[in-house]
């Protein structure tokens, strides 16, 4: 059922998508159009009614399909991302824009991270629709059961689309889709490692001692104190890097 509690205009809009997916899929892929009425009626509900509102029914329901095929099948459970230029007679819908869809784990700072490296580009930012959901797969990959919500079985994954200023075909893999890519791998590796660093600068604090000539008790306990406040959710662990000192003469 569509959420009431998001007022008439969503369930008005969402009804009509729906009806849409139930009419045609009925036609073509009845086995799917229960789940992909699901997904419409899910996936939209944390998105700014007024960017749902601006596309044309048809546009929103391409738009929709395309969405359910690019999440319908992850063998590598690597991040997928999809960049192009929506054209109806290609994708089933269109748009002035250029499209940045991003499938990938559900991780800290991953919207974050995507909409940073775009800006950072000089590209604006028109449209962002994000939501996370726990999926069941089969060990090929295709999807067998989706969950919106904080609790479910399967993997936690996040899909994202985002509609940016419209780019030139030819530029769209070499600057955009390869360095996103690259950059949700270094995230992928700084996620890893978040623990890991965050455990490292407990067992510094713990391991400080006294240094020749010794420092006052208060000197050193505000460092370890201020380490373990640091561990605390107060601080951002990107990297790690050692020193070794090294005395000479």
């Amino acid at each position: 059922m569509v959420n009431l509690s998001l007022g008439e205009d969503y369930t008005l809009l969402i009804g009509h998508l729906t009806a849409l997916v139930q009419e045609r899929f009925d036609k073509t892929h009845s086995h799917q159009s229960s789940a992909v009425q699901d997904f419409c009626r899910q996936f939209y509900a944390p998105a700014p009614l007024h960017e749902l509102q601006r596309k044309r029914i048809e546009d929103l329901y391409g738009m929709t399909v395309g969405l359910w095929d690019f999440i319908r099948h992850y063998p590598d459970r690597a991040p997928r991302i999809r960049v192009f230029n929506p054209r109806f007679e290609d994708h089933g819908w269109q748009s002035t824009h250029t499209v940045v869809e991003v499938l990938a784990h559900d991780c800290t700072f991953l919207v974050d991270t995507v909409m940073l490296e775009v800006v950072r580009r000089g590209i604006s930012i028109h449209s962002v629709m994000n939501n996370v959901y726990w999926a069941q797969r089969d060990a090929q990959g295709e999807v067998q059961q989706l969950t919106f919500g904080l609790q479910g079985n399967g993997q936690r994954e996040a899909l994202m689309h985002i509609e940016i200023d419209r780019q030139p075909d030819a530029t769209l893999q070499e600057a955009l889709t390869q360095p996103l890519q690259d950059t949700l791998r270094e995230l992928e590796c700084l996620v890893h490692d978040f623990a890991s660093m965050q455990n490292h600068t407990i067992a510094i604090a713990e391991q400080l001692k006294p240094l020749q000539p010794a420092p006052s008790d208060a000197s050193l306990a505000e460092v370890k104190n201020f380490l373990n406040w640091l561990v605390r959710n107060h601080f951002t662990f990107l990297a790690m890097q050692e020193y070794a000192l090294v005395e000479r003469d």
